[in-house]
């Protein structure tokens, strides 16, 4: 609940950033930042995994699911995102 609760003030009060891998890979699978937002803001975090040197949260709801890093308390980056059921 508490990567849920910070994804909500982060919409709210913070950033969210959209690296260009990200949106390359949105792009190619239909996805766009609204979609992303919608799921950060009304999606429950699932899990978690360490990658790359920071822990990178899959963000879910019934259709889509969003991976996100923070930052810091204020800025979370979007890694990726796709259809739920979507085999890439």
């Amino acid at each position: 609940a508490h990567v849920d609760q910070l994804l909500r003030s982060i919409l709210e009060h913070g950033v969210v950033v959209f690296p260009s891998y990200a949106r390359i890979s949105m792009d190619e699978r239909g996805i766009d930042e609204a979609d992303v937002r919608n799921v950060l803001l009304r999606g429950n975090c699932v899990g978690h995994r360490w990658s790359r040197g920071s822990y990178r949260y899959e963000v879910c709801t019934d259709d889509l699911v969003v991976v996100v890093a923070f930052r810091a308390e204020d800025n979370a980056v979007v890694v990726t995102a796709w259809w739920e059921g979507d085999p890439d």
